[in-house]
């Protein structure tokens, strides 16, 4: 595979994580909705869309940037695995356990992605932090 179809694909990691993120905010928060609602929309989609962008004009292979990318493992085969377990995972539901695990587990990777990694912990917490119902003794 050719450098811009593996940076094509690593660029659609991205994209892939930065959907997820959206669907959880603008879909699935139950509580503090509004607050995590303006976070994304006004700090932390912006600085994702400037990662994206800054990623996006790697033009060679031989790009610092690029050989950050590869050294933290987003090579030919390792995208090729990632894609394919992601894939995977979301046949189940875009809003699974196992397609957060693996999202968290490539934006931990991610150079300067660690804005992401954190809001999408908090994210993930404030759509499966529910109330444990009150039950009469009646």
């Amino acid at each position: 595979m050719s450098f811009p179809e593996n940076k094509n694909n690593f660029l659609f990691l991205l994209t892939f994580i930065m959907n997820v993120v959206n669907d959880m905010v603008e879909n699935r928060i139950r509580q503090d909705v509004e607050l995590f609602q303006s976070v994304w929309a006004s700090e932390v989609r912006p600085q994702l869309e400037g990662l994206f962008r800054t990623f996006e004009a790697i033009d060679t292979e031989d790009s610092p940037q690029w050989k950050e990318i590869q050294n933290r493992g987003f090579t030919l085969a390792r995208i090729k695995l990632i894609q394919t377990r992601l894939s995977e995972a979301t046949l189940a539901g875009p809003d699974t356990i196992r397609v957060h695990m693996l999202t968290s587990a490539v934006l931990s990777e991610i150079p300067g992605a660690g804005f992401l990694t954190w809001f999408k912990i908090f994210v993930q917490d404030a759509t499966t932090d529910q109330m444990a119902p009150i039950l009469s003794n009646n």
